[in-house]
């Protein structure tokens, strides 16, 4: 997942697209899309499959590219999703 992420990161959203990208919503939702794409918006779902760590992971290359994603909001929608669920 590590490896995914930050490939995507690397080609929609690399650190130094940070200034020009801050004030450009074409561009965050380039990146939130390639991130849908990937799957993380299911994250959690399957503690067997990853669960929390997979999150984090994901929380970390977001930080390590200063993306603007709304990975936490996404995590927790999914986290209340799932346990309304059982």
């Amino acid at each position: 997942m590590r490896d995914a992420v930050r490939g995507v990161l690397a080609q929609v959203w690399p650190a130094s697209a940070y200034p020009s990208g801050v004030s450009d919503p074409h561009k965050q939702r380039a990146v939130w899309r390639a991130l849908i794409d990937l799957g993380v918006t299911s994250l959690g779902r399957e503690p067997a499959e990853g669960g929390l760590r997979e999150m984090v992971v994901v929380a970390e290359e977001l930080g390590r590219a200063a993306s603007l994603a709304p990975m936490l909001a996404a995590a927790v929608c999914e986290s209340l999703a799932v346990a309304s669920c059982w």
